[in-house]
């Protein structure tokens, strides 16, 4: 039985240079996440053609049955963009780890001025 503080091998973390065709690809593992914002598609969007993106902590993440479990509008945005960006990128995590992906307290305005 393996134990859940055991770290997989599987799993891998990099960061990579997605370009649109490569978010389009990732894109098609986009199955079960919530309701697309395009708002927030294109605020994305705006600020990769302003070259004012960076790598975040937040990965893009690919399950180990490839399907998409979290960074669908950053992916959408580089697709939206038609721009490159830089991205950390969590491949071969367990399906299960959507129920807590995002599950966290968002940020206010306050929180983000400090």
């Amino acid at each position: 039985m393996k134990n859940k503080h055991t770290p997989s091998p599987e799993v891998t973390a990099s960061i990579e240079v997605i370009t649109p065709v490569i978010a389009k690809k990732m894109l098609e593992g986009n199955i079960d996440n919530r309701k697309l914002r395009k708002s927030r598609v294109a605020q994305y969007a705006d600020a990769m053609k302003r070259g004012m993106w960076d790598v975040q902590n937040d990965a893009v993440t690919i399950s180990n049955t490839g399907k998409l479990l979290n960074g669908q509008h950053r992916l959408s945005a580089i697709v939206e963009a038609e721009e490159a960006c830089q991205c950390l990128v969590l491949r071969g995590v367990e399906d299960s780890a959507y129920t807590v992906i995002d599950s966290g307290l968002s940020r206010s305005v306050n929180d983000a001025l400090m």
